[in-house]
């Protein structure tokens, strides 16, 4: 069985619960843009796709509500890369926190 993405409003974060332990996304929100600052999956659930799955909502939560994305993970970069989905990217250098 399959295991959906849950977001998880209150931590700042994407994630999925497998076996009693947690793979996920963080992010930081501005009213512009979705940064997403940190993916992790734990050695025993690695293999699984979890780290794309996570990436993946937060991204569609971007698109959803019209927020330009920041990849400020490695991993998310890697993935934007190897897909580039259909959202608007900010650089990755680019301030994600309104002054």
């Amino acid at each position: 069985m399959e295991n959906k993405v849950y977001h998880n409003k209150k931590a700042s974060r994407f994630e999925i619960e497998t076996d009693g332990k947690y793979a996920y996304a963080e992010y930081l929100l501005t009213p512009e843009c979705i940064a997403v600052t940190h993916t992790f999956v734990p050695r025993e659930l690695r293999g699984r796709r979890l780290a794309e799955k996570v990436v993946e909502a937060a991204i569609e939560y971007g698109r959803k509500h019209n927020l330009k994305l920041n990849p400020v993970c490695p991993y998310v970069q890697t993935y934007l890369q190897r897909h580039k989905p259909d959202i608007e990217v900010v650089d990755i250098n680019s301030s994600f926190i309104d002054d």
